[in-house]
C-alpha cells in the first residue's frame, strides 16, 4: 500500500464541532454577552487577574520586592478563583442538562407546569 492510498483512506476529523445555523450568525459581542450571562462569575475573577497584574507591573517599576512577592500571590489566587469559576460553570451546566433529560424522560407527554404563584387571588 502506497503512502498516497494511505492518507486518502484515513478519515478526515472536524475541525470544529458542529454549528447551527444561529450560532454561525453570533458576533463576535454575542457570544462573549451570552457567555457572560451563562456564568457571570468569571468577568470579575478575570479583573481580579489583571489589577493583581498591574499591581505586579507597578512595584516591579518601583523596585518594592515585597509588593511584588504579595501581588504575584494575588494573582496566582485570582487565576486559581477563574479556572475553579470556570469548571463548576461547566459542571453546573452539565448537570441542569441532565436534570432536563431526566425530567423529559419521566413525563414525555406532559408539559411542565409553571410554579403556583404566593399571591394569588382572594376567592369569593
Amino acid at each position: 500500500m502506497s503512502e498516497s492510498e494511505k492518507t486518502q483512506d484515513a478519515p478526515k476529523l472536524p475541525l470544529r464541532r458542529h454549528r447551527t445555523r444561529e450560532q454561525k450568525q453570533e458576533t463576535t459581542l454575542g457570544i462573549f454577552l451570552r457567555r457572560t450571562t451563562e456564568n457571570p462569575f468569571i468577568l470579575p475573577a478575570m479583573g481580579l487577574c489583571l489589577y493583581s497584574m498591574y499591581r505586579m507591573t507597578r512595584s516591579l517599576f518601583m523596585k518594592d520586592s515585597r509588593a511584588f512577592t504579595q501581588s504575584g500571590r494575588m494573582r496566582v489566587g485570582a487565576q486559581a478563583l477563574t479556572i475553579s469559576i470556570a469548571a463548576g460553570g461547566v459542571y453546573y451546566e452539565a448537570e441542569k442538562k441532565k436534570s432536563r433529560a431526566l425530567q423529559a424522560r419521566a413525563s414525555p407527554n406532559s408539559e411542565p407546569q409553571p410554579p403556583n404563584s404566593t399571591h394569588s387571588s382572594p376567592s369569593k
